[in-house]
C-alpha cells in the first residue's frame, strides 16, 4: 500500500506531466493564433482540417493544459495553507 506522501507525490508528477504533455502538443499552433489575431494570416486561407485544427483541436489541448496547472497550482497552494498538526 502507498503511504499518503507517495500517493501525493505520484498524484502531482500526474498533474504536472498531464499539463506538460497537453500545452506541448498545443504550444506549435501558437504562431498561428497570433497569425490570425494580427491578420498577417485568413481563416478563409485554411483548408476544412486546418482550420477545425487551428480554431477547435488546438485549443481545447490548450485549454486543458491550462487547467491542469491550475490544478497543480491550487494543489500546492492548499498544501502550503494546511495548519501544522
Amino acid at each position: 500500500m502507498l503511504c499518503p506522501t507517495s500517493s501525493t507525490r505520484l498524484l502531482t508528477a500526474g498533474l504536472w506531466g498531464t499539463a506538460a504533455l497537453l500545452l506541448l502538443h498545443a504550444a506549435p499552433s501558437v504562431p498561428d493564433w497570433v497569425a490570425l489575431a494580427v491578420g498577417t494570416r485568413a481563416a478563409s486561407g485554411l483548408d476544412a482540417m486546418s482550420r477545425f485544427a487551428t480554431l477547435l483541436y488546438e485549443p481545447f489541448f490548450m485549454a486543458g493544459g491550462l487547467l491542469f496547472t491550475l490544478a497543480s497550482l491550487g494543489r500546492r497552494a492548499a498544501t502550503f495553507q494546511r495548519p501544522a498538526s
